[in-house]
């Protein structure tokens, strides 16, 4: 979105309608024209369409254990209010260069997009599963077909240059991303506590930590308590971080990880985010992939690069001759958090 401070747009939303992950608990859209946020060439995105894509993403971000809730809800509200742009823009685009996308030309991109999962799920059942209508996926597929069809041409002459050459160039260049070493699986169960919470509500949180890990020690089901208790998003996986790679991790956390026995409950651990039950789950050996086995996956990546490359620059000559601005309370509220930077 041009001339628009997305951060401050963040907090005015916040504001305005509540910054709460919303998770699968969610309003479906209004389209009064009082709720209208922000104006894409005419059209209007409303405060619960913008609610609503946030929620739907939030439920699918990486689950860390380090990452702050609100920090993951701004982070998938400004994602969510570029879709949505995004999506307007090449709606408008379609009006204006009308192109018959066929039957067959939509079936065959469905059984694509099945196939990449495997084969293993319909359609319909990937919407569900990703909180999307169908005929809201559908009309992505569409506008997807629409948009390679602009970009034919283009692409055609840069996916040539995609070849063994380059793969090699790519696998001699990056060695550490076909290096993975050894390290530890882990599950863990976070109690919060911010940085900026008193004594008082940290020692709560400290007491229902070990409260928690008692239970645990005494045969509880790490993943039941993980989903009841666990404020890390990781507790719709049952508290699972899988691989927590050497180097990345607050050092506390780590030390945990790597040093109490596996399968065991280990003492509470605090970090910058609050207090920890750690259970770590597993090893994971040291391993190296040759080039060979990795080519398929690099040509695979470099043509994707391409495409989003491509379809980047598509999306940016798309914003750069459209109209987009603020409407209603939102844009008074941004207003005011400018103000109050100056």
């Amino acid at each position: 979105m041009k001339a628009i401070d997305m951060a401050g747009f963040a907090v005015a939303l916040a504001l305005a309608t509540g910054c709460g992950a919303r998770e699968k608990k969610v309003v479906e859209p209004s389209r009064t024209e009082q709720d209208i946020a922000i104006w894409v060439n005419g059209a209007g995105i409303t405060r619960n369409d913008i609610q609503w894509e946030t929620a739907r993403l939030m439920a699918s971000m990486p689950k860390t254990e380090t990452t702050d809730e609100m920090q993951l809800w701004v982070r998938g509200f400004q994602q969510a209010v570029d879709n949505l742009v995004v999506r307007q823009l090449i709606r408008s685009e379609m009006a204006q260069n009308p192109m018959e996308i066929s039957a067959e030309e939509m079936e065959g991109a469905k059984k694509e997009i099945e196939a990449s999962f495997g084969g293993q799920q319909t359609l319909s059942a990937l919407a569900s599963s990703s909180m999307v209508a169908l005929d809201t996926l559908e009309e992505s597929i569409r506008m997807d077909l629409f948009k390679n069809r602009q970009l034919a041409d283009q692409l055609a002459r840069a996916l040539e240059e995609v070849d063994e050459e380059a793969a090699r160039s790519y696998y001699v260049s990056h060695p550490e991303e076909f290096r993975t070493p050894a390290g530890r699986t882990a599950s863990h169960i976070l109690i919060r506590c911010r940085a900026e919470a008193s004594p008082e509500e940290c020692e709560q949180a400290r007491q229902q930590a070990e409260q928690v890990r008692q239970r645990l020690v005494e045969g509880a089901d790490f993943r039941e308590m993980a989903a009841e208790y666990s404020a890390c998003l990781s507790r719709h996986s049952g508290g699972d971080l899988g691989y927590v790679r050497p180097g990345l991790e607050d050092p506390e956390f780590e030390k945990a990880v790597y040093g109490q026995a596996l399968g065991e409950v280990g003492p509470v651990v605090r970090t910058k985010v609050g207090f920890h039950v750690i259970q770590a789950t597993g090893e994971q050996e040291a391993k190296e992939t040759s080039f060979d086995e990795s080519k398929g996956w690099i040509l695979a990546r470099l043509k994707t690069r391409v495409r989003r490359k491509l379809a980047a620059a598509y999306i940016l000559a798309l914003r750069e001759k459209a109209t987009i601005r603020l409407a209603g309370d939102l844009e008074k509220a941004v207003e005011a958090s400018r103000e109050e930077v100056r």
